[in-house]
């Protein structure tokens, strides 16, 4: 497989990643950046506050953040995945997979 470099322009500030992210390596990292955002800005819950919850076994118990933290805090800080993550619906299959390999876990 090969890699195109991204285009880059420093005169107009463009760095263009459609040519060369391919869909599963898009796909990948993607997963990875909700799974790291959910590790950064989670935080140790209150058993009140689990219900509708994500939490990460191995940050200790109930560390984790709300749905509403997700949609409130993650997107609008997520970049090029902000976008597709809104418009396609794209967030809750990643939630979906993250938790059906064990890396987080849904209350």
């Amino acid at each position: 497989m090969r890699i195109k470099l991204p285009h880059l322009s420093i005169k107009e500030r463009l760095l263009e990643f459609d040519d060369w992210v391919t869909p599963t390596l898009g796909e990948t990292s993607r997963r990875y950046l909700l799974l790291d955002f959910i590790a950064i800005t989670g935080k140790r819950l209150s058993p009140k506050d689990l219900r509708g919850a994500i939490l990460i076994p191995g940050f200790g118990p109930r560390f984790g953040v709300s749905l509403s933290e997700v949609a409130d805090s993650i997107l609008p800080r997520a970049g090029l995945f902000g976008g597709k993550w809104s418009a396609d619906g794209l967030v809750l299959k990643d939630i979906e997979f993250l938790a059906k390999m064990g890396w987080i876990d849904q209350r």
